[in-house]
């Protein structure tokens, strides 16, 4: 069976949104009453890297690194546009900050290396 997205409402409360049928359910999330579609978890990455910004901060460090690490990911970085700092969490619950004048290194890829501040002028 294939849903439908133009018949989900804009807004669903959570009742709504469970009772959507079992397919859109299996790779979907509800975000402040919003269905959002997600990655499926098929083949999910080992690495996985969010920009936080003022609109998206709050389910970004609260709601997403529970969904990631459900779907494996090994390791996941919150970079702060404001601040330049790297937040690094695994699923253990092991935590690691990168700040300017760090070296990044991650095994995930393998042999992977920069410095904080170059990364931060990407995104900044």
């Amino acid at each position: 069976m294939t849903v439908a997205r133009d018949h989900i409402p804009h807004r669903l409360t959570w009742e709504a949104f469970i009772e959507l049928p079992e397919e859109l359910l299996r790779h979907a999330e509800l975000h402040d009453g919003e269905v959002v579609e997600m990655a499926s978890p098929d083949r999910p990455p080992n690495l996985a890297v969010e920009i936080l910004s003022p609109s998206t901060r709050r389910k970004d460090v609260l709601r997403k690194p529970t969904h990631y690490f459900s779907v494996d990911v090994q390791e996941l970085w919150l970079v702060d546009r404001d601040e330049p700092v790297f937040h690094v969490l695994h699923p253990s619950g092991e935590y690691h900050e990168w700040v300017e004048g760090d070296l990044v290194t991650s095994p995930l890829p393998p042999g992977f290396e920069v410095a904080v501040a170059d990364l931060i002028s990407q995104v900044s």
